[in-house]
């Protein structure tokens, strides 16, 4: 399984066109073969700052959902709309469960 953390900062003036564009991405995503979840939140207090989780079934799955329309899309909106590129983190999980 994959699971990606991705941060993004996003500029004061661009909050609502981002966030939409972040509901159509999610929406899309969610229905991709190999996607267990794809969910974007604000931190608290701080509605610039969002947070991506994905969680993939493999890192073909993955490869796949970089090549799709929605996310290429997704990413020419997002272009101008952040202030840096986001940070993304990779983890390679061998085994998940409940606590």
């Amino acid at each position: 399984m994959i699971v990606l953390d991705v941060k993004f900062l996003i500029k004061e003036d661009c909050i609502a066109e981002a966030k939409a564009a972040m509901k159509v991405c999610a929406e899309a995503t969610l229905k991709e073969e190999g996607c267990n979840e794809y969910r974007f939140a604000t931190e608290f207090g701080a509605e610039d700052r969002v947070v991506l989780f994905e969680e993939w079934r493999s890192q073909g799955d993955l490869d796949l959902h970089f090549e799709t329309p929605h996310l290429q899309h997704f990413r020419s909106q997002m272009a101008d709309a952040l202030v840096e590129p986001p940070s993304i983190t990779r983890y390679l999980v061998s085994e998940s469960g409940p606590l």
